[in-house]
């Protein structure tokens, strides 16, 4: 009589355990819809997209670069003619969701971040004719450098003060390098936003 009784019970935790499991996955495929390797995300930055509009409309989306902190992955984009940023929340199975959406005109982004202590800039934009190879900015006083990559989108970070209260670069103070270290930021239009 014991044995049945404890056997029915551990048949129905089972059973609860396995349905928890399942409306667990359930939501988290409604939460967080981005597969692992990205295979659905510019349909998915799409539908982030239209949120709030009667016509859905359909831009046209390129991924482009990404940086990865953590469980954030901060990714550069454009939508149409307009360069912008997606920043993605992965969850415990690897699966991601789109925490925020930005995009605008000009042809570079900035922005900070947090994480594990440290405070990183984000500083990705349109490197076309591949001239620019080394950045310098200033923040709070202090001078730093980022090396940019030869390709026509990038998006670097750098690790800089935590102390830093800036949000974003002031672009107007921005000095672009070529390969040869001269000074080539007359040759940009420094416009732009917020990573």
């Amino acid at each position: 009589m014991g044995h049945k009784k404890h056997l029915k019970t551990g048949l129905i935790v089972g059973i609860v355990v396995l349905f928890m499991g399942a409306l667990m996955w359930i939501v988290d495929l409604w939460t967080c819809p981005i597969e692992p390797d990205l295979s659905n995300l510019n349909e998915s930055i799409t539908d982030f997209y239209n949120r709030g509009y009667r016509m859905p409309h359909s831009p046209m989306i390129q991924v482009y670069d990404s940086v990865t902190f953590g469980k954030k992955k901060v990714l550069l984009i454009e939508i149409n003619e307009d360069l912008g940023r997606v920043l993605l929340a992965e969850n415990l199975l690897g699966r991601y969701k789109i925490e925020k959406l930005g995009y605008g005109g000009g042809d570079f982004r900035s922005g900070t971040i947090m994480y594990d202590g440290k405070k990183y800039l984000l500083f990705g934009g349109r490197n076309t004719s591949m001239e620019i190879t080394d950045m310098a900015f200033i923040l709070s006083g202090k001078t730093y450098h980022l090396e940019i990559p030869s390709k026509p989108r990038f998006l670097v970070y750098g690790e800089i003060d935590p102390h830093t209260e800036e949000a974003h670069l002031n672009l107007d103070e921005v000095i672009l390098y070529n390969a040869q270290g001269q000074d080539i930021t007359d040759r940009y239009d420094l416009s732009g936003g917020g990573i």
